[in-house]
């Protein structure tokens, strides 16, 4: 997303011209152009030293901010980024986010729903008087140092003076569709309580695409990148992150945060470190599981003669795909009972083959491989997976929860629920 462009420069009474929104980076259909020239005065960070700066992306909207991973709880990473950033639905690991053209991202993450929080104070027709910060949750986040915000003092001069590192992934002077991680040293010029001002004029600087990004300081984030003039070539303007530091950022970040069945899909399936992983990357270099997989995808929500006919049409890749989900009803069998223990219906095809005619839980296609079973990003409530025996007869996968005699069978999950959840897993693959 563009920092907020301004036509006139006042400090501190700011004319707002405009708070556009970038378009998809080339559709996410083909690899954007991509190049190694400066972004005002900086680099790429080709050697990946600022792993926790991440690319954040509004499918829905095709629009995409900056930000950083500035805590990690467990296994559930905390993303700083700009308030104008609203509904962002994935956050991209890599120093290069064309990455996920081809499968090769360090990792690719499905925001937390729900997580995302604005500072309640922030006003986009009023941007010069700060607060636009904003901050959401990653589960399953592993292998990333972040880089911690600073508190309250956090040493920057009054006057300007103190040299600082802004990172993003936005244009570039030559480059409008850059998708590289480019890092810029700039000295700041002037501190505000609420605000961090840099003179662009000497052609180093943030411009769009770099909304959300941090300014870094003495190795903590000190500025998230706000606001600037239309060219960036004269002025760009940090929301300070000490002025909302103790009313808005502090709280969200020590705020409990309860394992849910969604939280442990991700870290089980969706991450390199799960005990499900091995289980996707089987699926994902089988043909028949894979092509089940595509089909399955392109089906519509609770469209069962659609997964009827895919699973008909590639019954080699079923045992692969449902070990996927008989797996994760295992991991996370403590958390997600419901999921795991509901009783099923099948309807048989001409193949043979069965799969839950209740519909429940059906996951819906959100255009970019990924969506929930449960409209909950990734994870899965659905129930009704069974397949038949050499005998046609149905059986459900096995999934024994708390409570369950052993042996039992106490649910199973469904391809109508599950199938377009697997679509985001391929999204978090690194080739």
């Amino acid at each position: 997303m563009r920092r907020i462009a301004l036509t006139a420069l006042v400090p501190l009474a700011l004319f707002i011209a405009s708070c556009e929104q970038d378009p998809a980076p080339a559709e996410l259909s083909e690899p954007a152009a991509t190049s190694n020239e400066e972004i005002f005065g900086g680099t790429w960070d080709s050697g990946n030293t600022y792993p926790a700066v991440v690319w954040l992306y509004n499918e829905t909207g095709g629009y995409s901010c900056s930000g950083t991973i500035v805590q990690i709880t467990g296994s559930t990473g905390y993303v700083l980024t700009a308030a104008h950033c609203t509904g962002m639905e994935y956050v991209i690991v890599d120093t290069d986010y064309n990455c996920i053209q081809n499968d090769t991202c360090d990792q690719v993450y499905q925001v937390v729903p729900g997580s995302q929080q604005y500072d309640p104070a922030f006003d986009e027709n009023s941007v010069q008087n700060g607060h636009d910060f904003s901050m959401l949750r990653i589960s399953g986040v592993s292998g990333i140092t972040p880089i911690p915000v600073a508190t309250n003092p956090d040493g920057l001069k009054a006057n300007g003076g103190d040299s600082v590192i802004q990172v993003g992934y936005g244009v570039t002077k030559t480059n409008q569709n850059n998708s590289k991680r480019n890092v810029v040293n700039i000295t700041t010029d002037q501190v505000f309580s609420n605000l961090i001002y840099h003179d662009q004029t000497d052609g180093k600087g943030t411009c769009s695409g770099d909304s959300g990004g941090p300014t870094i300081f003495n190795g903590k984030v000190v500025g998230v990148t706000s606001f600037g003039d239309q060219t960036c070539a004269s002025d760009g303007y940090d929301g300070r992150v000490q002025f909302a530091y103790n009313s808005f950022i502090a709280p969200y970040l020590n705020a409990t945060v309860t394992e849910t069945c969604d939280t442990c899909f991700d870290e089980e399936v969706n991450t390199q470190t799960g005990s499900c992983y091995s289980k996707v990357q089987a699926c994902q270099d089988d043909t028949e599981c894979n092509a089940l997989n595509d089909c399955l995808n392109a089906c519509g929500a609770n469209d069962q003669s659609c997964v009827n006919a895919c699973a008909s049409a590639h019954q080699n890749g079923i045992d692969k795909f449902n070990a996927i989900f008989d797996c994760f009803c295992t991991s996370c069998a403590s958390l997600c009972s419901d999921e795991c223990a509901q009783s099923t219906t099948s309807a048989t095809t001409g193949s043979g083959m069965t799969t839950s005619s209740n519909g429940a839980g059906g996951g819906a296609a959100n255009g970019a491989g990924g969506a929930s079973a449960n409209g909950s990003g990734g994870s899965t409530s659905a129930t009704g997976d069974s397949e038949t025996d050499d005998g046609g007869n149905a059986t459900s996968c096995n999934c024994s929860t708390p409570g369950a005699a052993s042996g039992t069978t106490s649910g199973a999950l469904g391809l109508a629920g599950v199938a377009i959840a697997i679509g985001a897993m391929r999204r978090r693959r690194r080739g």
